[in-house]
């Protein structure tokens, strides 16, 4: 897709550090400024404006299938997880060379027909297959760091764990929003100093009279709401490397 096209939905990929969010549903973001006008007791107009306050406000929402999804990544962005413990569930499902390894390989430099073609073989795999494409699910299943025992349960860690992580501060994220193929020229978004602020869950078993989620068979959602700092936008000229 060359720059300067009309990107749909389906052209875009939503980035936190190296990991495609591949389960990302929708992303959506206001960028807001307290900028007001200013008055002298002349003039019925205004002469000038304040200076105002800057926030993005918005929200990221993910298809559900295991707790914790995103914790993945952003505890690996901001570096709370030891590499080894990455290597070691990598190791898990190696013979030669790993699915999710093959993965993560072509979204970095694989063109969008690679990508495709990757898709539609573990597809015709079955579900197992397909569902270790998704690099951030394989992680979430495989790395036991992730799960705390608590009594007889497991609790899954969550974005708010790896950003409030107990240092004092908030440790903020940036998401990368690509719109076409990262192998080309393309226009890229990215969402500076990320919070996330709350989180909830959208599932809807019957259809409603103003639209939304039905019974139709569309997944249950998690949604994220966040603040951040700021919004730019890029051309990138080169292939990504996340």
């Amino acid at each position: 897709m060359s720059i300067g096209s009309y990107p749909t939905p389906a052209q875009a990929a939503i980035y936190i550090g190296q990991w495609h969010v591949d389960d990302a549903y929708s992303i959506d973001f206001n960028w807001r400024s307290t900028t007001e006008p200013l008055y002298d007791y002349r003039r019925p107009r205004f002469v000038n404006a304040s200076i105002g306050k800057e926030l993005v406000i918005g929200s990221l929402a993910v298809n559900f299938r295991y707790p914790g999804y995103l914790y993945t990544a952003i505890a690996d962005t901001l570096k709370t997880i030891p590499d080894t413990d990455f290597q070691a569930a990598a190791e898990g499902a190696r013979s030669g060379s790993s699915f999710v390894e093959h993965y993560l390989d072509l979204m970095r430099k694989g063109d969008a027909q690679s990508r495709i073609a990757l898709l539609m073989d573990a597809a015709a795999e079955g579900p197992n297959v397909l569902r270790k494409v998704s690099a951030l699910a394989y992680y979430i299943e495989n790395l036991n760091s992730e799960i705390l025992p608590y009594n007889d349960k497991v609790r899954y860690l969550d974005v708010f764990d790896a950003q409030f992580s107990g240092s004092g501060r908030v440790l903020p994220i940036d998401v990368w929003l690509h719109y076409g193929n990262l192998d080309e020229p393309h226009v890229a978004r990215v969402i500076r100093n990320v919070v996330f602020t709350g989180k909830s869950e959208q599932a809807h078993a019957g259809a409603m009279a103003a639209g939304g989620l039905s019974a139709s068979g569309i997944n249950t959602l998690e949604v994220y709401s966040f603040f951040a700092q700021t919004v730019e936008a890029f051309t990138i000229a080169e292939p990504k490397n996340v």
